[in-house]
């Protein structure tokens, strides 16, 4: 149950990146929630344009968003080997 939670929790901070992105505001890392008691920490790196891409492309944006239960300084990923601790990352590409 924690497991899909924290998962739900990261797919949130996901999409929050993903509509940051397209809106041309993604910030480098940020924690946002909690959502249903876990900090989801979102890391929005710049993107990746011009040649490095494919021609005709936008602008590409891989978006990390890790959710966790014991996050260390309110930041994800937490501090791990605890008996309950819970972590989970999605990772998702965006063109804009």
């Amino acid at each position: 149950l924690e497991g899909a939670r924290a998962y739900q929790a990261a797919r949130s901070g996901t999409e929050w990146g993903v509509a940051n992105a397209l809106a041309g505001v993604c910030a480098a890392t940020v924690t946002i929630g909690p959502i249903n008691g876990y900090a989801v920490t979102v890391n929005c790196p710049p993107p990746v344009t011009g040649g490095a891409i494919e021609t005709g492309l936008g602008a590409i944006y891989v978006i990390t968003a890790t959710a966790c239960n014991q996050p260390v300084a309110g930041s994800c990923p937490g501090a791990a080997g605890g008996a309950n601790y819970v972590e989970r990352s999605l990772r998702v590409v965006a063109e804009r």
